[in-house]
């Protein structure tokens, strides 16, 4: 009886994490260069518009997985990646709530709808959402950990990890390398 419902719930619990990173596109590693373009649905994000793009850019510019990587209305070319990034969600919880009520406050939110675009077709490789969220903390001497800024750091960190790993060549340690090395798995 315990073994089948051990089974039952790591089934599920692996079925759950399979689904943690959008699929890569096919012949992702191709592209050597990226624009990132970052508008929003939500007004009261727009003063964090220009922060979050410059986290995603320093981001990229950290993995080191493209040669160029521009921002704003570049022209696109063949073999550039267009990253174009929507902000959805934006819930910023100030700090004096964060004094008062501590984690009942809830945690900073920022959500995006990321679209990647070939630079020279203008053709649609590959749609997600991607949400980055602070820490539940209230101030302590680790402050500030529940800032927005914290929130928009791991948004552009989880996006400039899953493009690294896409640009890897299928195979070489990258997400999906399962999929190219059949050996791999005895």
């Amino acid at each position: 009886m315990r073994k089948p419902l051990f089974i039952g719930v790591l089934t599920l619990l692996l079925a759950a994490c399979a689904g943690l990173h959008p699929p890569r596109p096919a012949g992702f590693e191709a592209y050597d260069s990226v624009v990132v373009r970052l508008t929003s649905d939500v007004p009261k994000a727009e003063p964090y518009t220009q922060a979050l793009q410059d986290s995603i850019v320093a981001a990229l510019h950290e993995r080191r997985s493209f040669a160029s990587i521009d921002a704003g209305e570049a022209e696109p070319v063949p073999g550039q990646l267009i990253l174009r990034i929507n902000i959805t969600r934006f819930v910023r919880v100030h700090d004096p709530l964060r004094i008062a009520i501590g984690r009942m406050a809830g945690s900073n939110e920022v959500g995006a709808d990321i679209t990647l675009l070939d630079g020279g077709t203008g053709e649609s490789l590959s749609r997600f959402r991607l949400t980055g969220e602070s820490p539940y903390y209230p101030p302590g001497l680790d402050w500030p950990r529940g800032t927005i800024e914290i929130a928009m750091q791991r948004l552009a960190r989880e996006l400039a990890g899953i493009l690294s790993e896409w640009s890897r060549p299928a195979g070489a340690g990258s997400m999906n390398s399962w999929e190219s090395d059949e050996n791999s798995i005895r």
